[in-house]
């Protein structure tokens, strides 16, 4: 029961702070458009001068330059959003019309993605209780054995979008997942040698 309200709650808090941590990156994207639109309206000469030499300086010859700056410079939206990609490595706002739908959505694929794979040791502890051969160590094996095979296939899967190998990017997710469990563990085993536990029990 432990298990299942922490996952719950740790699941919540995880999707709330997606949320902020999108918002704030969504505004503050917002402030940089709007202060590089206020530029380019003072300015237009000298935003476009300064793409023009960006551009030279990924290797264009000048005349391409001066050619494609000119001509994203009659579309003004798309110049901003470009200037923001290319000068200062930002992706650009997402309209306000698809703001809310998209943070939700990015919440709800972290909330939905902690839970589940946070349910596979708690599973396995469930379907396992039952047979009378598993002892309490056996369970925890099993438990560490699936949770390890989990984070394996989530890198082994996330090396489909990246340039890692999948045996290379599997590997790193479950030492990543292993370290962290670890760490858990050792502090809690370190509090428990130390505090008297049963003189806490009222």
């Amino acid at each position: 029961v432990l298990g299942f309200s922490n996952l719950l709650g740790d699941g919540v808090a995880m999707a709330f702070g997606e949320y902020i941590s999108a918002d704030a990156e969504q505004k503050y994207a917002c402030k940089v458009r709007d202060r590089k639109a206020r530029m380019l309206q003072n300015d237009p000469v000298g935003d476009v001068d300064e793409l023009i030499g960006h551009y030279i300086s990924k290797g264009f010859d000048e005349v391409d330059a001066e050619t494609v700056a000119k001509t994203m410079f009659k579309y003004g939206d798309f110049f901003l959003n470009h200037m923001m990609a290319e000068e200062l490595e930002m992706l650009p706002p997402e309209p306000e019309d698809e703001v809310t739908v998209g943070l939700l959505k990015k919440s709800l694929v972290m909330f939905t993605a902690f839970v589940v794979f946070g349910l596979i040791p708690l599973l396995s502890y469930i379907c396992f209780s039952t047979i009378d051969d598993v002892t309490p160590a056996g369970m925890f094996g099993i438990s560490c054995g699936l949770t390890a095979c989990a984070l394996f296939i989530l890198g082994v899967y996330s090396s489909k979008f990246i340039k890692h190998s999948w045996y290379s990017q599997g590997a790193f997710v479950m030492a990543n997942g292993a370290t962290a469990a670890a760490t858990a563990y050792l502090v809690g085993w370190g509090i428990s040698s130390i505090v008297n536990l049963d003189s806490c029990n009222v």
